[in-house]
Order: C-alpha cells, then sequence, then structure tokens
C-alpha cells in the first residue's frame, strides 16, 4: 500500500476523533436529507425511538424528434427508529419502513397529439439495520441496509386493465441530519 496514502488516513483519523468525542448527544428534532434522494425529519420521541417522515419529488421531460415525453412522481414515507444500542457518539437501530409513490407520465407526437398516458402507485414495506454516527451536537450521518418488499399497480391509455407487480429485494440509503 502506498506509505503516503496510510500517512493521509492516520492524519485524518487523528483530525476526526477528537471531534467526535467531543460532540454531545443530538437534539430532538432535525431535518434529513438522504439518498436515495429524499428530504424529511426525525423526531427523537425517546431516547431509543425516533420516527423519520420523509418526501421525494422528481420530474423529468424529453424533447426528441419525434416527439416529446413528460413523467411526475412524488412520494412519502416513514420509518420508526428502535436505538438497540449507543456507543460514544454512535447508534445502532433497527427500522421498519412504510413508503408510498405515484407516477403520471404522457407523451406527445410532433403534431402535439397525445400518445399515451400512464400511471402508477406502488407500496413498499421494509426492514432495515442501520447505524448513525453523531459528529457535533448539531449534524449526524446514517446509513442502512435492508429488505423489502413492494406492491404496485400501473396502467396506462393502451391497457384494458391495471398491471399488477410485486417484488422482493435489498434496500439501502445513506443520509445526514441537522438538529436544530
Amino acid at each position: 500500500m502506498n506509505r503516503s496514502f496510510v500517512g493521509l488516513a492516520a492524519l485524518g483519523a487523528c483530525l476526526v476523533v477528537p471531534t467526535l468525542a467531543s460532540a454531545q448527544e443530538a437534539g430532538k428534532i432535525g431535518v434529513t436529507m438522504g439518498f436515495p434522494a429524499s428530504v424529511g425529519i426525525i423526531w427523537h420521541a425517546t431516547e431509543k425511538v425516533a420516527m423519520r417522515p420523509e418526501f421525494t419529488f422528481t420530474h423529468s421531460s424529453t424533447d426528441a424528434s419525434g416527439g416529446e415525453t413528460s413523467s411526475t412522481s412524488f412520494g412519502t414515507g416513514v420509518s420508526v427508529l428502535f436505538y438497540a444500542g449507543k456507543w460514544d457518539n454512535a447508534a445502532a437501530y433497527v427500522a421498519p419502513r412504510f413508503a408510498w409513490a405515484h407516477g403520471n407520465g404522457e407523451s406527445r407526437g410532433n403534431s402535439g397529439i397525445l400518445g399515451a398516458e400512464s400511471s402508477s402507485d406502488a407500496y413498499t414495506f421494509s426492514g432495515s439495520f442501520g447505524a448513525q454516527g453523531w459528529i457535533g451536537s448539531r449534524f449526524s450521518v446514517f446509513g442502512e441496509v435492508g429488505l423489502s418488499f413492494t406492491d404496485g399497480s400501473s396502467e396506462n391509455s393502451f391497457s384494458v386493465q391495471p398491471l399488477e407487480t410485486q417484488s422482493f429485494g435489498i434496500r439501502g440509503g445513506v443520509g445526514a441530519v441537522f438538529y436544530f
């Protein structure tokens, strides 16, 4: 391994560890920003339980030689964090989560005639294991991974009945919290 990289990593650790050691307990309410893209709040109801509602929104449009398409989706979700243990400025938690998302889309030809319209709804249930670390009294970062189940339906202007889908998979996320 490159010696300068090891030296730089050791220097970084020396600078970060005192900051973590001096961090205080987080506030009760904060603003969250996460990936996959979401924004929300976290409210620590007790020392061991917190609620984290979130909101997502996307809009896209494409103008191509054959016409244009646009889509909009929005969703909301809520996680309940059950803290299993706390060590210095870090904590581990488990979090059941429920989320709902809705999307609309349409396409138009060059002449402006509506080609197709579509809409979809999805309901997701998941459970995650996560860790949260405080860097100072007003800032923390978190990461989590778990399993999810999604039940969805979609329809478009060409279908006779909605298309029902179910999926099972792995879910992950990272984010930051700014406390008031």
